[in-house]
């Protein structure tokens, strides 16, 4: 029987700095998958070529044969009990190549694409989107009053609600629901759809007022990919197992990633991932919990690597996903059980790579509050100048009101 024992970060990170220190010789030319693994990935769109990854300042990213075993015995060490499994995926940001996936049961080809539910990931695509229109970081939204939204079966909740008014910022560390709810009314479909095309993520979602709270479903590679064109820079590339670079879109205004990068650093500061932090660098990243749990995510990296970890049970969706390590620590979440084991294994494939100068981003004006208007003006918000003393119409397509 398995030993369902908790692993602790040490452990399973020394394990994986083993693994670098004893692949560090080896050719790098080693693909992510063979065999019928190549076949299935061939019949999927995927790439299968084998060529080194490019060097990095003087330096290459931690190669695919090491990369591979790290998330191995990542995924062997945090992985669930059936019927749930855990899934894992790093992509090198600057070429958007895949240096290795791995799984805790089945085929990693059959979980690169494959989708499910997006909880709160996608709330990272809003944070952008809302950058993009020219909001800022310290920009303010009303998350503790008028937060009932019948049709998104979303009511107020004493945890969504630190005050009158939260910024950006902090509605994102804290992952508000009902932040993000008044936020993607506020933008609209149609922006939220140009920032997916300009990230490279091309398909059909719905576009609604849920959008970041679970509306959707999501993939490994699109999370990677998101995350890959913010620490790149806002260059896009497309993830596969090719080292040469592919655009896969326009990309993004690398002012709009470097703020985006900067607010989602603090996710794993002082949000849902905190405690989660890794050694001696900063990252950005994104947590993801879905009702039960069933389905929980972290997605997140740095300039060298960008990792997404997901679990949940591919033959019984519904099932609730509850202690999968035994330990009885209290409720599974994307920040108590994903990002844990994103942290043993980013921990090691960083380890000797340089240490980038983390994004800041300070607005160049007067924080203001985005407003809902059909909601947040239907009575007094008292607290409004806690951010600003007005509220004044911002730029972001659609006729705000000032309160």
């Amino acid at each position: 029987m398995r030993d369902r024992r908790k692993p602790t970060v040490a452990v399973v990170g020394a394990i994986a700095l083993s693994l670098v220190a004893c692949t560090s010789t080896r050719d790098t030319t080693v693909s992510v998958v063979s065999g019928s693994e190549a076949d299935d990935a061939r019949s999927s769109g995927v790439s299968t070529s084998t060529q080194p990854p490019p060097e990095r300042g003087g330096q290459t990213t931690t190669d695919s044969a090491a990369a591979q075993q790290i998330l191995d015995g990542v995924v062997a060490a945090f992985g669930p009990p059936e019927p749930f499994v855990m899934a894992a995926l790093t992509v090198e940001p600057r070429t958007g190549q895949i240096l290795a996936a791995a799984v805790s049961s089945g085929e990693p080809s059959e979980f690169i694409d494959m989708q499910r539910p997006s909880a709160s990931t996608l709330k990272a695509i809003l944070l952008v989107s809302a950058l993009e229109a020219g909001l800022q970081p310290e920009d303010g939204l009303i998350v503790g009053l008028n937060c009932s939204f019948i049709d998104v079966g979303l009511d107020t909740r004493p945890d969504d609600a630190s005050g009158v008014v939260t910024s950006l910022r902090q509605a994102t560390e804290i992952s508000s629901d009902c932040g993000f709810v008044k936020l993607a009314r506020v933008l609209g479909p149609e922006r939220i759809r140009q920032t997916l095309d300009r990230v490279g993520i091309q398909r059909q979602f719905d576009l609604g007022a849920s959008f970041g709270v679970g509306a959707n479903t999501v993939s490994m590679r699109e999370l990677a990919q998101l995350f890959s064109t913010l620490l790149n820079g806002g260059k896009a590339v497309h993830a596969s197992l090719s080292p040469e670079p592919s655009a896969s879109s326009a990309g993004l205004d690398p002012a709009v990633a470097e703020a985006a990068t900067d607010v989602l650093a603090g996710v794993l500061e002082r949000g849902t991932a905190a405690g989660s932090e890794l050694a001696g660098r900063w990252a950005a990243g994104k947590t993801g919990t879905s009702g039960g749990p069933t389905d929980v995510w972290f997605v997140g990296g740095t300039p060298t690597h960008v990792t997404v970890v997901w679990a949940g049970s591919v033959t019984d969706p519904a099932a609730v996903l509850s202690d999968p390590l035994g330990d009885g620590d209290g409720p599974v979440t994307g920040g108590s059980y994903a990002a844990k084991a994103w942290q043993a294994a980013m921990d090691a494939l960083t380890s000797g790579t340089p240490v980038v100068a983390r994004p800041e981003s300070e607005g160049d004006r007067p924080a203001r509050v985005i407003v809902d208007p059909t909601v947040d003006c239907r009575s007094a918000t008292p607290s409004v100048d806690r951010i600003g003393d007005s509220m004044p119409a911002l730029p972001t397509g659609r006729d705000l009101l000032d309160c």
